[in-house]
């Protein structure tokens, strides 16, 4: 099964990329639990918790392209999705393939090589 993404609505093979299949998208993110220790009692107090962020890592590929003026507008097309004019991340509308009616708001956070 080949697995897609929009971004923004657009989909990321009209600029030239794809996704590998071992990507992570969990279900749920993280809770940050918070605890309580009273000296002399037993285990700890429950205080509650809250979600964090949730961390997506998909892993994309590039279709191979031999016109390197095409390469270069795919790459300027790739990096405005995520970063503004003033050289910041900005927020884009990801949804996938297999759930076409959830997106999730996200903004690009590490590297790329």
């Amino acid at each position: 099964m080949s697995i897609s993404i929009l971004l923004d609505g657009r989909d990321i093979r009209e600029i030239g990329m794809y996704v590998l299949e071992d990507h992570e998208h969990p279900l749920l993110p993280d809770t940050r639990d918070k605890f309580i220790t009273i000296p002399d009692v037993h285990g700890v107090r429950d205080m509650g918790s809250t979600l964090g962020p949730r961390y997506f890592y998909i892993p994309i590929g590039t279709i191979p392209q031999k016109n390197y003026e095409k390469i270069r507008r795919l790459t300027e097309n790739f990096i405005s999705l995520f970063i503004d004019q003033y050289g910041k991340p900005k927020y884009v509308k990801l949804t996938f393939s297999y759930y076409p009616e959830r997106y999730y708001k996200v903004r690009y956070s590490a590297q790329l090589p």
